[in-house]
């Protein structure tokens, strides 16, 4: 039965006679398959899983950014519910000044 199957096989399906036995082998050509598969075809390859990796460490270094920004937010916060320092702020970053008072502003070259 096998040899008669093998004869209606065209010849250019047929397996070279010198082929090693382990390319000739189903388990083999199954884990070969197998590993093709999961490294570069599937949606979940390799090649995803390190590209995925790749954007969760950029996530997580924003994420430690806009951390130690909201605490500095806070301590500024914190800051302005002083009157003086509120006073301080808004005479040196946005030049608000009393009644009767000139501003000069020098800047450096």
């Amino acid at each position: 039965m096998l040899n008669y199957l093998k004869s209606l096989m065209p010849q250019s399906l047929r397996l070279p006679k010198n082929t090693p036995a382990y390319l000739k082998n189903k388990f083999v050509l199954a884990s070969v398959f197998f590993c093709i598969w999961v490294g570069f075809i599937d949606e979940n390859s390799i090649i995803e899983r390190i590209q995925f990796q790749r954007e969760y460490n950029k996530l997580q270094k924003d994420k430690e950014y806009y951390l130690d920004k909201i605490k500095q937010d806070t301590y500024e916060m914190e800051e302005l519910e002083k009157i003086s320092k509120l006073e301080l702020i808004a005479r040196e970053k946005y030049l608000m000044k009393k009644e009767n008072e000139d501003i000069f502003i020098i800047q450096k070259n």
